[in-house]
């Protein structure tokens, strides 16, 4: 039997650098291990390849080549292909079937539960249960979906896949016990970023002044949107007039620029800010910044793990938007921080004159320890914990 070690990880976007770092692509090889990226889009979202043709373009990244795979049976030889002992690292929500293919190859896989944030759990009345009822019965996919969430709940045995290998999380509670899955504590993604970013000087690229920070997160249909065919509720150039207007007002009433943090998965064609710098550098972004502005979005974890003010952003218009208003009032219990809405240029500059920022210290403490930080961890960064533990499947298996 080969004594070599693979990882697979299995993605349906496109990996570029910042995901190479983010998944330890060079902290595995130097530990010995072969990294390989499955790109499943064609095999999951195929019908949407016309709408998403950038997503064809799969260049090797940190030396790593992205492999599209097509059809179940070219998963099944791909799996079959990888060299000695191997597993498969979930960057997406797994389908039964994909999970029974892994058990017919015979290949163990990991979960990540150790990046979840805040969720919005709505009051529960008869108005809210008439509106899941309405909801589901008006759409045949989320029937399905829900169907599927029952039948997840039964034994993975009677639907004929395993269990994972391993879980990731921040803490072992909450993990559901199983005879042969193993948790991993470890930390969040982003608090490791931050770990692994404390020596680095200060950017060049930021301006020497005090700046504030737009967490870019675009709600006009882009990415998950369209993988997951989810209502359109605002046009591109409609939302480009309105965070513009907003982000006049503030640099005028504040008199400091706003710099906007792209997100990985951004494109050149979402940069609707009128020249501001649209900087894939987040963390750093947020770390020298005096606020951080932003909707619906995780990367306010980078705004906790700095101590930094917050102003949450919403829209009237996307009210409606349950993706959008949820999290963002999942943001605003889990900070303290109150909603303000900035439809029009009254709303912008009243908001500005009141003070656009709030801090709530015991807020971020308890969001540190509930979404950010493990005190399991020992010390160790992501992959460093996870590489230890898949050492130590592979020593019980080769002695």
């Amino acid at each position: 039997m080969s004594r070599k070690k693979t990882i697979a990880f299995l993605t349906i976007y496109p990996f570029n650098e910042d995901y190479a770092r983010k998944y330890g692509f060079r902290y595995l090889r130097e530990r010995g291990y072969r990294v390989v990226v499955l790109n499943l889009f064609h095999l999951f979202y195929g019908h949407l390849q016309k709408q998403r043709s950038h997503y064809d373009l799969l260049p090797p990244v940190c030396g790593v080549e992205q492999v599209p795979i097509k059809t179940k049976r070219a998963l099944w030889e791909a799996l079959n292909g990888l060299d000695g002992w191997e597993i498969v690292y979930m960057v997406l929500n797994p389908p039964f079937f994909l999970l029974r293919i892994l058990r017919r190859a015979r290949v163990d896989y990991i979960v990540a539960r150790h990046a979840v944030g805040p969720i919005y759990q709505p009051e529960k009345s008869v108005t809210w249960w008439w509106e899941k009822l309405r909801d589901l019965l008006l759409s045949p996919q989320r029937i399905l979906s829900f169907l599927k969430r029952l039948i997840a709940q039964l034994p993975p045995a009677l639907l004929g896949y395993s269990p994972p290998r391993f879980v990731t999380a921040l803490s072992p509670a909450g993990v559901k016990k199983r005879k042969n899955t193993q948790v991993i504590c470890c930390h969040s993604f982003d608090y490791d970023r931050a770990q692994q970013n404390l020596d680095l000087e200060r950017p060049g690229y930021l301006p020497s002044e005090d700046y504030l920070v737009l967490l870019a997160n675009h709600p006009w249909g882009v990415h998950d949107a369209i993988l997951l065919n989810l209502t359109r509720w605002i046009s591109k150039e409609e939302y480009a007039e309105i965070i513009n207007r907003f982000l006049d007002v503030v640099e005028e009433g504040t008199g400091k620029s706003v710099l906007i943090a792209a997100y990985p998965k951004a494109t050149d064609d979402e940069n609707i800010y009128c020249g501001r710098p649209f900087v894939y550098d987040t963390e750093q972004l947020v770390k020298y910044s005096s606020g951080v502005i932003g909707h619906h979005t995780g990367a306010f974890n980078f705004a906790v793990i700095h101590n930094k003010p917050v102003c949450l952003i919403s829209l009237r218009k996307l009210m409606a938007d349950k993706v959008f208003t949820y999290q963002n009032l999942a943001h605003s219990e889990a900070l303290g921080a109150s909603l303000s809405y900035i439809d029009t240029e009254e709303e912008c500059r009243a908001l500005v004159q009141k003070g656009l920022f709030s801090h709530h210290p015991q807020c971020y403490e308890t969001y540190r320890r509930r979404f950010l930080v493990s005190p399991y961890a020992d010390g160790k960064q992501v992959w460093e914990a996870i590489a230890d533990a898949l050492d130590g499947e592979w020593l019980r298996l080769h002695g």
